[in-house]
């Protein structure tokens, strides 16, 4: 019935749509009703069911004493390598996808380098 969120029935109701008028009073009246009314008694209780105990949230308690050092160390070496090798893959795209081609400079020296043709 809502086909998407609250703001998206708020934007589509500001532009004269009666259905996304009649869905957001729906969500706002059941969520007031959720907060406050009738259903806050059972809103209390499945709350109640995910409590976790601040002792389990601690994920660095079960790693090595410099464990989160290393695993943020990895993370950040495996975030450059995927970087370096995306933007290299994007590079060799755009050049043939513009027309580029590798050959010797204007200027008539050896090394190679980048020349689009338009």
């Amino acid at each position: 019935m809502a086909r998407g969120c609250a703001s998206r029935l708020l934007v589509l109701s500001a532009t004269g749509n009666l259905r996304a008028l009649v869905a957001g009073l729906v969500v706002t009246v059941v969520s007031q009703a959720a907060l406050r009314g009738g259903l806050s008694p059972a809103r209390n209780e499945i709350s109640t069911w995910w409590l976790i105990d601040a002792s389990h949230r601690n994920v660095s308690a079960y790693l090595p004493e410099f464990g989160a050092l290393i695993f943020g160390c990895v993370l950040f070496i495996a975030a450059v390598w995927l970087a370096r090798k995306s933007a290299a893959v994007k590079m060799v795209s755009i050049r043939s996808g513009l027309g580029g081609r590798v050959g010797r400079s204007r200027m008539g020296s050896d090394r190679l380098a980048c020349q689009l043709v338009f």
